[in-house]
């Protein structure tokens, strides 16, 4: 939520800002129609002139719906720029920044293209900041404004860019997140406006009311950062064991695993050997008989298969020489491979 000063109320921070020599300032404001602001309401005053002299104001300076930004000396005033019509009913965007070396002072309006004034030396006073009216603390110069994702830093200028990221509603912890000294989000602050960066939280005089806030990315609240020593890396050498892990489980980085490991869930252990070649049976479970493994080794001799009703000879790569004699034969048959048959033989069966 926002916060909407209604043109009742307003909000002043402590001093100690207006400190530095170069200070850059954003905010999103929101209008409505009929705002029907006297002249010189003030939308965000940082010091001024009479009260604390040095800083800037935004400001309508007539009712017909201009605003400008004034850049405060220690003895006057000057009008940096005006924007004729500012867009009422939506959120639009501000940023002042001011330097005291040159000078230079620029107002960029909803835009990344400034508006750039080099004649007034604003005055570097240390002053409060005020919303939604002056730097009085009696709620004078009141403005009919809503107010959302204030941010002050002081020791740097934006640049375009980092405009253009407020501009796409990109958090200031986020777009420029150098020298920021003050921060109001303005989320959800009934009894005062904090200052989430600094503590320069703004106390509320009359009477405000909360709005509905622009949309905003910001960083992630889940975000944790923790300090490690200076060792370039860092390995894990014993074994760790985290909650849910049904067995300890081993964190060994970058070490090949050498050895057979026993899983959680395994009927029988399992070797793991990655990188290593199996060169031996292994027996698996499930298997009816063992069953023999050999890579990468050729056959060299006879094996004999369980379901063979006689043991069948192998022989690889061997040439049969020989006569053999196989089970179902009623008499022995002779085989005599590339040999000639050269006499008259007598089979069995001929009559002669």
């Amino acid at each position: 939520m926002a916060h909407d000063f209604a043109g009742t109320g307003s909000a002043e921070s402590g001093t100690g800002l207006n400190a530095n020599a170069k200070i850059s300032f954003a905010a999103k404001l929101f209008v409505p129609t009929g705002h029907g602001n006297a002249q010189f309401d003030r939308h965000v005053e940082l010091g001024g002139f009479g009260a604390a002299a040095g800083g800037f104001t935004i400001e309508t300076p007539a009712a017909t719906g201009n605003i400008s930004v004034e850049i405060f000396t220690t003895s006057a005033s000057a009008v940096v720029a005006t924007y004729s019509s500012f867009p009422l009913d939506q959120w639009f965007t501000v940023v002042v920044t001011s330097d005291t070396t040159g000078p230079s002072n620029k107002v960029y309006f909803n835009s990344t293209t400034p508006i750039t004034e080099t004649t007034t030396t604003r005055g570097a006073l240390s002053t409060s900041i005020a919303f939604g009216g002056a730097t009085r603390a009696t709620a004078t110069n009141l403005c009919n404004t809503t107010i959302a994702e204030a941010v002050y830093s002081e020791g740097v200028i934006w640049t375009a860019d980092q405009v253009q990221m407020l501009l796409d509603g990109v958090s200031p912890q986020l777009a420029v997140p150098d020298g920021i000294v003050a921060y109001w989000p303005m989320v959800r602050d009934a009894s005062s406006i904090r200052d989430v960066v600094g503590g320069f939280n703004a106390a509320i005089t009359g009477t405000t009311a909360v709005a509905d806030h622009p949309r905003t990315l910001r960083p992630s609240s889940r975000s944790v950062f923790m300090p490690i020593s200076a060792a370039s890396s860092v390995t894990i050498t014993s074994a760790q064991t985290e909650s849910g892990d049904v067995t300890s489980s081993t964190l060994s980085p970058l070490v090949q695993v050498t050895a057979a490991t026993v899983e959680s869930g395994d009927s029988t252990s399992s070797t793991i050997s990655p990188l290593i070649q199996i060169s031996a049976a292994t027996i698996e479970s499930g298997d009816a008989t063992p069953s023999a493994i050999i890579s990468l080794v050729q056959v060299a001799g006879n094996v004999a298969e369980e379901g063979d009703v006689t043991a069948s000879p192998v022989v690889v790569l061997d040439q049969i020489v020989a006569n053999q004699t196989e089970s179902g034969d009623s008499v022995a048959a002779t085989i005599s491979p590339l040999v000639q048959i050269a006499p008259t033989q007598a089979e069995n069966g001929d009559i002669q």
